[in-house]
């Protein structure tokens, strides 16, 4: 637990470098609607779909060091879906937020913040994805004896190299 803690705090001394170093004001990385859309929705998502006793059981498996090996596939599987739910959601955001810009061609004023909105739910979603879902995942693993955990780490890249470089694409070719 203990670790856990230390790897989030080491990921908020990261964030917080990131912006100091971009000179940016750390109210630009606050945007509500990304973060309803990004990290309240899957939650809520897998929360229904799963029911809430299983969704606490789910996050209970970091805290306990005694699980039930029944008990951690459950959870294995729920934060499976929750991850990936997660990247469906920051890429719903980011066509969005496309679809936004192309609407407001003719308002330049308005491009920036729209443009904002699909970057930020991309930086929510890797956010979520390092501070909630990979420690979970790899405590599973290891109470489970697995090695499954570089398996998720190339699953969590390739989903956000996927999300990001079809965004960049997409602005590129809007651009021109």
């Amino acid at each position: 637990m203990k670790r856990y803690w230390l790897s989030i705090l080491v990921l908020a001394a990261g964030l917080a470098f990131a912006v100091y170093t971009t000179k940016s004001a750390h109210l630009n990385f606050l945007d509500l609607p990304s973060f309803i859309i990004v990290v309240a929705v899957p939650l809520l998502f897998v929360t229904v779909f799963f029911g809430f006793k299983d969704t606490y059981r789910a996050f209970a498996t970091l805290h306990k060091k005694e699980n039930e090996s029944e008990a951690l596939h459950a959870a294995l599987v729920f934060f499976n879906v929750y991850g990936k739910a997660i990247w469906v959601s920051a890429f719903i955001a980011v066509i969005t937020g496309g679809i936004g810009v192309l609407r407001n061609l003719n308002d330049p004023a308005a491009i920036g913040p729209i443009f904002a909105f699909g970057l930020i739910a991309v930086l929510y979603c890797g956010v979520v994805q390092l501070a909630v879902v990979l420690p979970h995942t790899i405590s599973i693993h290891k109470q489970l004896g697995n090695s499954g955990t570089r398996g998720d780490m190339f699953n969590l890249f390739g989903s956000l190299f996927g999300v990001v470089s079809v965004y960049l694409l997409f602005m590129i070719i809007l651009t021109l």
